[in-house]
């Protein structure tokens, strides 16, 4: 685990505003929204099935939309995600 990484959950498990929790879950929204804005789906070329945008670059390949980050995002909140999403 990185050093960035490692700060990171301690600021989610311990770190996070302790005096105001909304500020802490303003920050945690907003660190959210930012990942899922880099994971936007996009479509390539002639395919109609979107891809990731943020996956796809960096691999090289299409990756699929919803990509493994997004749909990790969504089983840890509760979301549920059809094979057709």
């Amino acid at each position: 685990m990185s050093d960035l990484d490692a700060r990171i959950r301690w600021w989610i498990t311990e770190g996070s505003d302790c005096e105001d929790p909304a500020t802490g879950w303003d920050k945690a929204t907003a660190a959210l929204l930012a990942v899922l804005d880099l994971h936007t789906p996009d479509s390539w070329g002639d395919d109609e099935r979107p891809h990731c945008t943020e996956c796809s670059g960096n691999a090289g390949v299409r990756i699929w939309a919803p990509c493994d980050t997004v749909r990790t995002i969504a089983e840890k909140l509760g979301v549920e995600v059809s094979d057709a999403s």
